[in-house]
């Protein structure tokens, strides 16, 4: 399981979001030259 409480004590901004919609998201602030990193959670 993916604990993003220990991420948000980084103080960066955490966006939970199903797959596809995270790689929308990720892709647009990507061209936009956002620094920006992503988890991508799947189950087997």
């Amino acid at each position: 399981m993916v604990q993003v409480d220990e991420v948000r004590k980084l103080r960066v901004r955490v966006v939970i979001l199903e797959t596809s919609k995270a790689i929308e998201k990720f892709n647009r602030l990507k061209s936009q030259g956002r620094r920006i990193a992503a988890i991508i959670h799947t189950t087997c």
